[in-house]
C-alpha cells in the first residue's frame, strides 16, 4: 500500500485507488479511507481539495450510431 501520509493533492488525485473511492465509494474503499482520514486530520485539505478536482472534471459523454454499432461488432468478430 502507498504511504498516503507523503501525498500532496496532485498525488492524490492521480492515485487509481483513491479516485475510486471518490468516484464510485463502496464498503472496501470507505473501510481504508475514512479510518485514514480521522489518523491523518491534517491531509484533510489536501484530501478535499482533490476530491474536488476529480469530482469537477468532466468527460464527454459519446455514444455510437446504431451503424456504427453494428460495424464495430463486425470488426471485432471479423478481425
Amino acid at each position: 500500500m502507498n504511504n498516503y501520509s507523503n501525498y500532496t493533492v496532485t498525488d492524490f488525485v492521480l492515485d487509481e485507488f483513491f479516485q475510486e473511492w471518490v468516484i464510485r465509494p463502496d464498503k472496501a474503499t470507505n473501510s481504508f479511507w475514512e479510518p485514514w482520514l480521522r489518523i491523518h486530520p491534517e491531509k484533510t485539505a489536501y484530501i478535499n481539495e482533490a476530491k474536488m478536482i476529480i469530482v469537477g472534471i468532466k468527460f464527454p459523454f459519446y455514444r455510437l450510431s446504431d451503424n456504427e454499432t453494428k460495424e464495430l461488432w463486425c470488426r471485432i468478430k471479423n478481425p
